[in-house]
Order: C-alpha cells, then structure tokens, then sequence
C-alpha cells in the first residue's frame, strides 16, 4: 500500500485544528465558570446563541452519511435523485420539530428527549425507550465513521481501518474534554469546510473532458434523475403511517395552530396523490419527441406512489425523535431561538445536499474509462458507496481534491461527535441517574458520562469497519428511530396526562 503523503500531512493538519478548537472551546467555558458540570456537557449551560445553534444543528445533520449517502443514491442506476429522499425529508423534519416540538420541550427545562417519557411512563419502562435511541445513534455514528474510511481510503490510499480509527479517536477525544460546547463550537468551522470544499471540487469536476452534460444525462438510461420501480408495494405500510399521523394530530389536538399545520400538510398530499393518479391523461408527445422521457403505464402505478410516499414520511417524521436533535435545542438560550434555529438548520439541511447531488450527478456522466479510475467503473466494482471521493480523486486537481478530503473529514465529526455525546448523555441521565443512581453526586456522573462517551465511540467505530451500504446504515438509523421512538416522543413532549 502506497500512502499519499501530501494528502496524510492535510488531513493531519486539519485534525490537528478541529482538535485544537475543540479543547479551546472547552478550556474558554471552564474558565468563564458553568456550574453544574454534567447538565454542561449534556446542554452546554443552556447558552448556546442563535448564530453557533444554527450552525451545529446543521452540521449534526450533514454528516459523512449525509454528503456521501446522497451521491451514492444519486449515482446508483434504478434510484437517483427520485429515490433520494433523505435531504428533503430531513430538511422537513427539522422544520416540523421546530413547529411541534423545539419551543415546547425548551420551555419544560428537559435535559434529554427521554425525560418527558420517564416523567409519564415511569423510570423503568422510560429507560426502556433508551434501547432504540441507543442503535439509533450507534448506526448513524458507524454511518458517518465508514463514509470517511472510504474516503480517505480511496483519496490518499490510507487503510479504511486506520482512518476509522483514527477519526473516531480525535471526535471522542474533544467531545470527552469539552462536551456539547467542543461539539457546538467545531461544528461551525466543519460546516465552513463542508461548504468551502465540495463547492471548489465541482466546477472542476464539471469541466472535466470524461464528463458529459449533466442534463443531457438526466433523460438517458440510465439517468441520475431515476425510476419507478414497478415491483415496489406498502400499501398497509402507508396505512399505518398515516394512522401514525392522524394520532399525531391527536396528540396536539389542543394546539389550533398545529392541528392547522398538519392538515395542510395532510391535504397537499391528497393533492400530489390525485395528480400523479391523473398524469396518464397529460399529453406527453413533445416529451417522446425529444426522447426526454420515457413514459410508460407503470410509471403512474399507485403502488409506485406509495413506496415513496413511505420513505419520504419515514424520512421526515423519522428524523424528529433523535436526541442529537434535540440536544440542540435544550441547549438554546430561548425558546424561541430553540424554534428559529430548527427553521434555519432545515434550509441549511436541504442547500448542503446540492453539492452533494451534483457530484452524484457529475458521476453518472462520467465516461470512467477516459479517467484514471479506469475500467470497470465504480457499479461494476461495487464502489458506489465511495462514489463521491472517487469524483473528487479522478476529477479534480491534486490541490482540490484534499480541500474536498477536508470536507468529508469535517462532515464525519460534525455529526460522529454529536451523536456519541447523545448517546452518552442519554445513558448518564436517563440509565444510570434516574433510573438506577438518584442519588449519584456530581463528579460521579461526569465519570460515567466520560466512560458512556468512549464506550459509544468503541462501539460505533466497531459498527463502522463492518458495514456494506452507507446510505443504507444511515437509512436504517432513520427507519429505527421513526417506528418505535415517533410515537412515544410525540406522546411524551405533547399530550398532557
């Protein structure tokens, strides 16, 4: 194995500052003085400002999973950007959290998610709840973590397990010093480097010779735009998705404005369900003249329909119960601001997948025999997963590529730290303090919570050099989360017993 030594001393460097600015971060509070020492690892004193919360709320989100997994989709022939549904249905999670639940839960004075369930459902059968939100946050972690083995795998030819290793070292190590202020205060200069570096890689990748015009290459087959898949069913899925949703309104039935909301929302997709019932009767010959599109009688099945109608649901209700989510917001200054920064994390969370999408774009227009990379291209090698650092390495300059290698790296820490400090604050609280040790002192829990952070980052890491498809580990947290934690989070932070 041959390591690429200028791209090592990078990625060295940029560790080394991410590092840096964690401790400092830490030390800086340490000194300005935080009171009890747990509840600020845990919410960071409650003082986080608008401009940093709106920063680490989008940088949780947009992690290694997030940037790699849509490329990935993107690029895969029979998905593409149609079956790509995460950015979207995150970017509305996180507008739906803010609109239900971010000022209620800030305004109670929660320090987890788990503790309106515990207050309602008893410590024991509250503590329960932890077990999904546990592999919840260990599948994401282990999502972002292997996107990055890939990564540096593939760009300076470093083994995926030293990589793995390494990085999830360095998160654990700041989030162990500094608790949610390291993570808050590194989030804001990886999220800078996520945008910085992918968006200097893509008009060079673009003008690259072996690439062809992305929107040409949407209509061809196969296309990065995508297809129905006419084998797909679910249609008692949805219904009991749907359900989930009108019990969501049950749920809020005292609030006119939420009731409101989710009608609204219930009522456009009636009207999407009635369009794309009816589209057999649009004349599609300017279309079939310029081979834009192919359209057949499959393409309008319902149960087409329903398929994506149940990921987008399960994407964006299921990206509401996470803990990382709500860490954010019990950490705000205010309730309000607790409100606001959902609202801006979620455009965020939707303007960060473009670069993403393109470069997937970019890949499917690739001839991959005129590259470097060679024949046979990345499907055919089994590569997709990778699909976006292999851009970056065969089109892009040396120089650009290590900018891009810097935006991966910065976008596996932004969201392996969070969820490993979630993880970890969750067990402190909700195990071992309410559930086992009410009367556990202070120093006590800081130590368990310190043990809780490396165990998680142990075990993630573990996950991590194991695992096949990242954007179906990263899909699979999402799925987890949505069907058990969905319900009991809604019941717990909004209906009054």
């Amino acid at each position: 194995m041959s390591v690429n030594v200028p791209g090592l001393v990078s990625i060295i460097v940029f560790y080394l500052l991410i590092l840096a600015i964690g401790i400092y971060a830490a030390w800086r509070k340490r000194r300005a003085g935080t009171g009890n020492e747990s509840e600020t690892i845990m919410v960071g004193g409650r003082d986080i400002g608008l401009f940093v919360g709106s920063f680490t709320m989008t940088a949780t989100w947009v992690g290694g999973g997030y940037i790699n997994g849509t490329s990935e989709f993107v690029y895969t022939p029979g998905y593409g950007l149609l079956w790509t549904q995460a950015p979207f249905g995150y970017g509305c999670s996180l507008a739906l959290g803010g609109l239900f639940f971010a000022k209620k839960m800030r305004s109670q004075g929660y320090i987890t998610m788990l503790d309106p369930l515990q207050r309602k459902l008893g410590r024991r059968m509250g503590g329960l709840l932890y077990l999904p939100a546990l592999l919840g946050e260990i599948f994401w972690s282990a999502a972002v973590l292997a996107a990055l083995g890939g990564t540096l795998s593939v760009i300076i030819d470093l083994d995926i397990r030293i990589s793995v290793i390494v990085s999830a070292c360095i998160a654990v190590l700041y989030t162990l010093v500094g608790g949610l202020y390291s993570v808050a205060y590194t989030d804001v200069v990886q999220l800078a480097c996520i945008f910085i570096g992918l968006w200097l890689s893509i008009p060079f990748a673009f003008t690259h010779p072996a690439v062809s015009d992305i929107a040409t290459t949407a209509y061809q087959s196969p296309n990065w735009l995508g297809t129905w898949d006419i084998n797909s069913t679910g249609l008692w899925i949805d219904s009991a998705l749907l359900l989930s949703i009108l019990n969501c309104l049950n749920f809020i039935y005292r609030d006119v404005l939420c009731c409101a909301c989710l009608l609204l929302v219930l009522m456009l997709v009636l009207i999407i369900f009635v369009v794309l019932t009816h589209l057999k009767q649009i004349n599609y010959t300017h279309f079939k003249k310029t081979n834009a599109v192919k359209f057949n009688s499959s393409w309008i099945r319902w149960k087409d329909y329903y398929r994506l109608l149940n990921s987008i649901i399960m994407d964006i209700f299921g990206g509401i119960p996470w803990q990382v989510y709500f860490q954010r917001v019990l950490s705000s200054d205010s309730a309000a601001h607790a409100q606001m920064l959902s609202f801006i994390a979620a455009f965020g969370c939707i303007a960060m997948a473009v670069p993403s999408i393109l470069i997937g774009a970019i890949a499917a227009s690739t001839d991959w025999n005129a590259t470097g990379y060679g024949l046979p291209d990345p499907i055919t090698n089994g590569d997709q997963a990778n699909i976006l650092p292999i851009v970056l390495q065969y089109l892009t300059p040396v120089a650009v590529s290590f900018f891009g290698l810097g935006a991966v790296s910065a976008a596996v820490m932004s969201s392996a730290d969070s969820s490993i400090l979630s993880a970890s604050s969750m067990f402190t609280r909700n195990i071992y303090n309410v559930t086992f040790r009410q009367k556990a002192t202070e120093q006590e829990l800081v130590w368990v919570m310190r043990i809780a952070i490396f165990a998680m980052g142990a075990a993630a890491t573990v996950l991590a050099l194991t695992v096949g498809s990242v954007y179906a580990l990263w899909y699979l947290s999402s799925d987890f989360v949505f069907v058990i934690l969905f319900p009991q989070v809604s019941c717990g932070a909004l209906m009054n017993l």
